[in-house]
């Protein structure tokens, strides 16, 4: 496993003399709920067990409803089939407090933290993570606030961030959900968010609030340097520690997709054309050459703009170069090739044998949530 790329950003301390703790930041990007759990609960027992510093993820979630401790199903206004229907997932938690939403636009930042021995105070650790949203938001002129008895940062009666977490032997994991460019009316029209009446409150973002959208990449700078000043800890930027493609071919017009099976000793599993960039590679060349390698296939495949970050686990992808998991990031490209499809050169080495299927029996057979997400924007795109 390669080492992640760092660098370091800035955090101005109360003490200029004492050094700071470490904090690794990842920006992941999009992560599905399901995956941000498996990483969560990966970093925490790394966390625990004193493999890695305290560390802080920032990413944003494709639609999801989630229960914390505190919730009733009956705070979700909208059935199973409707949930279907608009692909929002919906998960039970061992977060605190109630039903919120996660959507594009929004900031999700989960810090993997020791509050041990001098921070254990869950009170406290409140308090700081709002104080974190308060200073980002006056970083973009808008006047956050504290409500007594209530957990979360407001802009007048409004809602602008939610704050659910969950402390084991002192490792906190879950965290903060920042409205920044996202739509509000799935906190109306879905759920009673965090239990909150509607006629009495409401949900906003800073979008909202300042008629425009604002740069992503400044509420990410923002909100990690202030981490850093209200937690007193030098904030590190780190990549993913690995980085691969997967190739999506799919036969025109027919609108068939090519899957791999991989040996047993590979771990047995149908996915597309995959593999890892190499060092000094860009996604666009890792994607031709794995096209090559892996079926004689030559192209140069579109991207589907679809990043997706998870965990990694060797044990899951027939173990590979890695040695332990990882925090993993996949770009997604599509190929077209005309029907029938041509041969293919497939090695025996690494793949059983291939198939052509419809994109409906290739999304049962895959086993990643970040392929079964690439098919879905390759069907959207074909009915376009």
């Amino acid at each position: 496993m390669r080492a992640g790329i760092e660098r370091r950003v800035s955090a101005r301390s109360p003490d200029p003399l004492r050094p700071h703790r470490v904090l690794h930041v990842y920006r992941l990007g999009w992560v599905s709920y399901g995956d941000g759990l498996r990483l969560q609960a990966f970093l925490v027992g790394a966390r625990r067990a004193g493999e890695i510093p305290d560390t802080l993820l920032l990413l944003q979630h494709f639609p999801v409803i989630t229960l914390g401790r505190g919730a009733t199903r009956e705070e979700v206004l909208a059935d199973e089939r409707r949930l279907a229907d608009l692909e929002i997932e919906l998960f039970e938690t061992n977060r605190g407090g109630r039903v919120t939403y996660h959507g594009p636009g929004q900031l999700v930042v989960y810090p993997i933290l020791n509050l041990a021995p001098s921070r254990r105070d869950a009170h406290r650790y409140l308090r700081d993570l709002e104080e974190v949203v308060l200073r980002t938001l006056r970083d973009v002129g808008l006047d956050g606030r504290r409500l007594p008895g209530l957990t979360g940062v407001w802009v007048g009666d409004k809602k602008i961030a939610a704050i659910g977490v969950h402390l084991s032997h002192w490792i906190t994991s879950h965290g903060v959900a920042l409205n920044v460019n996202n739509e509000t009316s799935p906190f109306h029209k879905l759920i009673i968010p965090c239990g909150l009446s509607h006629d009495r409150y409401s949900v906003t973002s800073i979008k909202e609030e300042l008629q425009h959208e604002v740069s992503w990449s400044l509420i990410e700078e923002r909100f990690i340097s202030h981490f850093g000043e209200v937690f007193d800890c030098g904030p590190i930027i780190r990549s993913p520690e690995t980085q691969s493609v997967q190739v999506i071919v799919m036969s025109v017009p027919d609108r068939r997709i090519l899957l791999l099976k991989r040996n047993p000793a590979h771990g047995d599993f149908w996915q597309p054309v995959t593999g890892f960039l190499e060092p000094g590679e860009s996604p666009a060349e890792a994607a031709s050459r794995e096209l090559e390698e892996e079926t004689g296939l030559v192209g140069r495949p579109q991207s589907l703009n679809h990043e997706q970050s998870f965990l990694l686990d060797p044990w899951q992808v027939g173990r590979g170069n890695l040695q332990r998991p990882a925090i993993h990031r996949e770009y997604s490209f599509l190929l077209t090739v005309p029907s029938p499809p041509p041969r293919l050169r497939i090695d025996p080495g690494q793949h059983a044998t291939a198939g052509w299927f419809t994109i409906e029996e290739a999304t049962r057979r895959v086993r990643w949530d970040s392929t079964r997400r690439a098919l879905r924007r390759v069907a959207h795109l074909a009915v376009q």
